[in-house]
């Protein structure tokens, strides 16, 4: 579908959500306030989402075929 979405409680605040390449590049930053994401424009492969919130990093492996 081109796009993913982050699910989270009503209280977890997003900070910032990036998506990164396997070699550390910071390939896209998202515009916080929104829960889904387009990722139409990019290249097939693994990236990792780092998603920060107020309570810390989580970081997520996504897959583009």
């Amino acid at each position: 579908s081109g796009s993913f979405k982050i699910d989270k409680s009503k209280n977890t605040q997003l900070k910032r959500v990036r998506l990164v390449n396997t070699l550390g590049q910071v390939v896209k930053e998202f515009t916080v306030g929104q829960t889904s994401f387009s990722v139409a424009n990019l290249a097939k492969g693994m990236y990792f989402v780092s998603i920060e919130t107020q309570s810390g990093l989580v970081n997520k492996t996504l897959l583009i075929n």
